[in-house]
Order: structure tokens, then sequence, then C-alpha cells
């Protein structure tokens, strides 16, 4: 019967602790996407996406498709004059070999000088900080 007990409290332990991870990659997750995309939409910026991007973003990015889709967003819109903020979430990933891991889903609004936009992003966070996997601006 000690067992059972302790292996319950070991699981509520472990419970505990995977709520609070997953709550505060959620809070920073959130935190770089709201200071990420007004950066690189305040003056569609490519260079600011860029730096923030993984390894397989940028090879996307390298093949010409996203800078010409980027450009004539851009161009529909103009510059962002508001920013309204993210949702999402954060899911972890618990790997052995690599450790902890985490992705992120988040929607963004903003209004521009031509129209307004939903903004999604796609994060990830590998152990050495959040990056860009995906990046799409849907004008509305």
């Amino acid at each position: 019967m000690r067992y059972v007990a302790f292996a319950l409290v070991a699981l509520l332990a472990a419970a505990l602790i995977f709520i609070n991870a997953t709550c505060e990659a959620g809070i920073s997750g959130k935190a770089y996407v709201d200071e990420a995309v007004p950066a690189i939409l305040r003056s569609w910026d490519a260079s600011e996406l860029l730096t923030r991007a993984t390894d397989e973003l940028r090879q996307e990015m390298a093949r010409g498709e996203f800078d010409a889709s980027f450009r004539r967003t851009s161009r529909a819109l103009g510059p962002m004059s508001e920013y309204k903020g993210s949702t999402g979430s954060v899911k972890l990933e618990f790997n052995v070999p690599q450790g902890r891991g985490a992705t992120g889903f988040f929607a963004a609004e903003a209004t521009f000088v031509r129209g307004s936009a939903k903004i999604e992003v796609v994060t990830v966070d590998r152990g050495a900080g959040w990056q860009i996997a995906g990046f799409r601006v849907q004008p509305h």
C-alpha cells in the first residue's frame, strides 16, 4: 500500500512539474511572438524574420517563393499601424536523448495602412531559445 501511495505522489509531482513547464513555455513563447511579429512587420523586414528563423525556414526562404509572397503582401497592406497581440498554445516534447523541446502555435491580429491581417506563427524551442519555424500573413 505504501508503494501505491508513493507512486501516486510521484505521479502527482510529475504532473505538477509538467503543468508548470507548459505554463512557463506558453508565457515565454507568447512573449517571443509578441516581440518578433512587430519587429518583422513594422517595416516588412525579411531580414528580421531571417535572424529568428529555424534552419528549415531559412532554406524555404532561400528558394525565393517566400520572398515573393512576403513582398506581394507587404505592398498590398502597407506598413503596420497597430499590433493587437497573439494568442496560442505550446506543446512540450520530451525526448530522452535530446531533452525537452517545445512547439508553439500562435495567431495574432494587426492593422496596416491598407487593411488588416491575421498572422500565424509556428515557433520551436529546441533548447537554445525560441525560433520561428513558420510565418504566414493572411490579409482579411
